[in-house]
């Protein structure tokens, strides 16, 4: 098969180029992917895929039938991106690289999946499984997209192969993730003449204080972060109301439980003791799973032959947090694997290598097959 790959790559490489520009083009931040959407849609279409629609959250789905009775996977890449459309600026291409925002995360991603579709039907290659794609909305907010197709997903899934981060990493596993909302909330007024009324900002600060105090375990790997703070209005007048957001993970479930409860505690302690108010709410919770054996598993040691045969350095063996974090903690054998190298994602420098976007593809096309064999 490689070899018609090559050969098929070489006649249409400057297409497929220009396929994943026209993506970079789109703007499709998270939440708002209908543009992007319409792209993919149209390249299914384009592949004669069946069962091709937009789901009510606004996944793209499409499918190709294989044979009777054989396992069904999940290809997915996620569309959307962390910028929006006003931070967006035109690729410039310069010394084998592109650089422009989200064009490695996750944009060569959904380009290496829609040429692995057009590789498939333009050469008419007999894939041992039956296929899914799922192009996701809303990964980069809490992988949405992806719990969203897997809770109203009717038809038993084999094997779940997202398409995210950078080629050469294969991740196994995803932390379990809670995000948490804290907020304080006093009676206020004016500095100097209500001076000894609680503040909802000292309180807060207390609060933060003793959550990035708390030791915090590296086996396993766990990770707090209080990634913003607000509250209060003027200098001179004590703050009515605060709030953080905090970012707990953790490689083992029950690690993040107890974190997750020590950090609810000390909240209830420093508002108590401040005499506050005290409001939480969760807005993201995943639960941690992985393969089974981890780095053991065979689709693992599929993945690192396949990326070994097309001379494809391996950079990364672990976990991260991914589109195949809901398929693992469901117990669908899932990994995710990258579209390109490439770096300074999430920024404005955002670059992606392009030489190294074909052999995002052919990784992909010559794994599909080794899938059943491995699960």
């Amino acid at each position: 098969m490689l070899n018609r790959l090559n050969e098929y790559l070489d006649v249409h490489k400057e297409r497929l180029f220009q396929q994943w520009m026209d993506l970079v083009n789109t703007p499709a931040p998270s939440g708002r992917e209908e543009a992007r959407a319409e792209l993919v849609k149209k390249c299914f279409e384009e592949a004669n895929l069946e069962d091709i629609r937009i789901d009510e959250l606004g996944n793209v789905i499409g499918s190709l039938r294989g044979p009777e009775g054989a396992p069904h996977v999940v290809v997915a890449p996620h569309m959307d991106t962390v910028f929006n459309a006003g931070q967006m600026k035109p690729p410039i291409i310069r010394d084998d690289r592109v650089y422009a925002p989200g064009v490695r995360d996750n944009t060569a991603g959904v380009a290496a999946v829609l040429a692995v579709v057009q590789a498939i039907t333009d050469l008419q290659l007999a894939m041992p499984v039956n296929l899914t794609f799922v192009a996701t909305v809303q990964e980069e907010v809490g992988l949405k997209g992806m719990q969203h197709f897997l809770q109203h997903n009717e038809r038993p899934i084999h094997c779940l192969l997202a398409v995210d981060g950078p080629l050469g990493s294969i991740l196994y596993g995803g932390p379990g993730v809670n995000w948490i909302r804290f907020a304080m909330k006093g009676p206020g007024g004016h500095a100097w003449q209500y001076y000894g009324r609680p503040s909802a900002v000292h309180g807060m600060s207390q609060l933060v204080c003793s959550i990035t105090s708390l030791p915090v375990p590296s086996d396993p790997k766990t990770t707090v972060n209080v990634g913003s703070f607000q509250g209060g209005t003027v200098t001179n007048a004590i703050a009515q109301e605060a709030q953080i957001r905090v970012d707990l993970r953790s490689e083992s479930q029950e690690a993040l439980e107890d974190i997750t409860q020590q950090i609810l505690e000390l909240a209830h302690t420093a508002a108590q003791e401040a005499g506050l108010s005290l409001e939480i709410e969760t807005t993201n919770s995943l639960p941690a799973g992985s393969l089974p054996d981890g780095p053991k598993h065979p689709l693992v040691a599929a993945t690192r032959e396949v990326l070994q045969s097309i001379g494809q350095p391996i950079t990364e063996i672990g976990f991260a947090a991914t589109d195949a974090n809901p398929g693992n903690a469901a117990g669908i054998p899932s990994l995710a694997v990258g579209g390109t190298t490439g770096d300074k994602v999430h920024s404005l420098e955002e670059y992606a290598d392009i030489e190294a976007f074909y052999n995002g593809i052919r990784q992909i096309l010559l794994l599909l097959p080794r899938i059943p064999e491995c699960i």
